[in-house]
């Protein structure tokens, strides 16, 4: 039983959690007379939502609490703030690898056939849209868990983000390796997760760090995750090849057998169903030493699945490894010979996290970012694959396989440039300027970029030919795949139906089964075309190009909605 002695309390406080734990280790609330008045129990530098008084404040027990309990987050007097965005950044680099996705979205469409798609294989659209519901995941998850992060503080929150998001990594590369796209999704949405856990809290961080340059600070965190494709590229492309094993070549010549729309081979006394590669198919590859032809399915590996673990684990490890070295500042901390700007009456009211969605001012900048972000998401998540469909056959010698790798790799890199540039800017010109740059600049960049595609497909050796390259055309799935049924009717509409039947060994009303399991293509088809059909691959992206314009004009009207939130949505003083 423990005497309440208040004259002798300062004395014994540093022995009340020994006594605490000898009498049972029950719950501390029947000490709150004794908290009140024990400030050594409690940190000055922690941070508290609870309005609970008789809550305990929180202690450490063991090891991994002293590392990433809410206590160890808070820094020291001698920590430097600019140590700091080291880890932050790191952790943003990581963040970021959805928008790398397109590393691999087009190697996941051949993970059976590998220098083609077989009837098995994914469509792009399932192979690309791992990267939305990591972000969407992410996204979610950020605001569902906020106050949590905020609760158990920086580092615990980016530790636990860290492995959940290593784990789904783990979790996609088995769903990867057994073709179960179930289970890839799963791996997906527990990177979201893992993400989700792990973005605000080091951007509020080095926002506490640096009140005297909060767009800069904040600017330079998420210019990491807008960078994540530099770093997820190459090591992708590094790890696949040395995963890879190459499928076995059967010839340029067999007897084939169509059932169902696929084709069979016989090979060792059995039927087993082969693709075939044209060269113009095997151009588009990182593999060499490939022949025009026919090739066994499932014979090879893109190694896909080993390459998706093993960076999953270096993911996990750096940002637990940020996890254990970025802390916040105490309360109120202010960088040498900097003092806060004096607000209008008003100007410094903060709306409550409860009143935030009753605003409309939310629902018109969420709307007007998603408008704007949807061209730039779908660009990425099939970056390196669109590239080379829209300009390979036209630009063979310029864009390789490595080219389009680099392109992915420009994007990001414009992102993170992007990311640092309108962050500073914003500071100077005000955020609500930045946005109407962003929405009115978009809507000629899409709506042009049909016009730069046809000048750089109809005259490749044009000044145009550069500038439509360089930018490249957005990106919507499903306009897409209408746009491709559409080419494929159209150019079945001029084949002689005789070669057609000598080229796939069955009469053309059976083109609707050979597309479906993926045997007759664009490019298959274009080899037995007339002389001067005008290959349609290009422009499939056009209808694309123009919804987007539409969409982000919507965006931009929108955004001149926006006016200052009503004061009844204020937190109350």
């Amino acid at each position: 039983k423990l005497i309440l002695l208040d004259s002798l309390l300062q004395e014994i406080s540093d022995y009340i959690m020994l006594v605490h734990r000898l009498c049972g280790g029950g719950s501390l609330s029947t000490l709150s007379p004794l908290r009140s008045l024990t400030p050594r129990l409690t940190s000055p530098h922690i941070r508290y939502n609870s309005t609970d008084s008789d809550k305990p404040a929180p202690t450490k027990s063991g090891p991994l609490e002293k590392m990433f309990g809410l206590a160890s987050n808070t820094a020291s007097p001698s920590t430097n703030r600019w140590a700091m965005f080291a880890p932050a950044f790191c952790t943003h680099v990581c963040l970021g690898a959805p928008y790398g996705w397109s590393a691999i979205s087009a190697q996941l469409t051949r993970e059976n056939g590998l220098v083609a798609s077989a009837a098995s294989d994914w469509a792009l659209d399932l192979a690309s849209y791992p990267m939305s519901v990591m972000i969407a995941a992410g996204g979610i998850s950020a605001a569902v868990l906020g106050k949590w992060t905020i609760k158990v503080g920086v580092r615990k929150s980016l530790a636990i983000g860290g492995l959940l998001y290593g784990a789904g990594f783990c979790v996609a590369s088995a769903g990867v390796a057994q073709h179960n796209v179930g289970l890839m999704y799963a791996g997906n949405l527990l990177c979201g997760i893992g993400y989700g856990c792990s973005y605000t809290p080091p951007i509020q961080a080095l926002i506490d760090w640096f009140p005297d340059r909060k767009g800069l600070a904040g600017g330079i965190v998420i210019a990491g995750f807008g960078s994540g494709a530099l770093f997820f590229t190459p090591m992708m492309n590094m790890l696949t090849n040395k995963f890879l094993s190459l499928p076995t070549y059967l010839g340029n010549s067999l007897d084939i057998v169509v059932e169902g729309g696929k084709q069979f081979a016989r090979v060792g006394g059995e039927l087993q169903e082969v693709v075939y590669a044209t060269s113009g198919e095997l151009l588009k590859l990182p593999y060499e030493g490939l022949a025009e032809g026919f090739y066994v399915v499932g014979s090879g590996n893109t190694g896909v699945s080993a390459a998706m673990a093993a960076i999953g684990a270096m993911y996990a490890a750096t940002v637990v490894t940020s996890a254990m070295v970025i802390k916040r500042p105490a309360p109120g901390y202010l960088p040498p010979g900097f003092t806060p700007p004096p607000t209008a009456a008003g100007s410094g009211a903060n709306v409550h996290v409860d009143n935030l969605f009753k605003t409309p001012q939310f629902w018109f900048l969420f709307s007007t970012s998603t408008l704007l972000a949807t061209g730039g998401m779908g660009l990425m998540s099939v970056a390196k694959p669109m590239i080379q469909s829209v300009f390979a056959d036209s630009m063979p010698a310029l864009v390789t396989t490595s080219f389009a790798s680099a392109y992915l790799m420009a994007l990001a890199a414009g992102n993170l440039s992007g990311r640092l540039g309108w962050a500073a800017i914003s500071d100077k010109i005000g955020r609500r300027n930045t946005f109407h740059i962003y929405t009115l600049g978009s809507i000629p960049l899409f709506g042009c970029l049909p016009y730069l595609i046809g000048q750089c497909v109809s005259n490749p050796t044009g000044p145009l030919a550069t500038v439509s390259t360089i930018v490249g055309p957005g990106l919507l799935l499903n306009l897409r795949k209408v746009s491709e049924s559409q080419a494929l009717a159209d150019l079945l509409s001029k084949v002689d139906p005789s070669i057609f039947a000598s080229k796939f060994g069955v009469d053309i009303s059976s083109a609707p089964t050979l597309i479906e399991a993926k045997t007759l293509t664009i490019s298959k088809l274009m080899t037995i075309m007339p002389e001067g059909t005008v290959d349609p691959s290009p422009f499939l992206y056009n209808n694309t190009m123009y919804t987007m314009a539409g969409l982000v004009s919507v965006g931009a009207m929108l955004h001149f909605m926006v006016r200052p939130v009503n004061q009844k949505y204020f937190e109350k003083e």
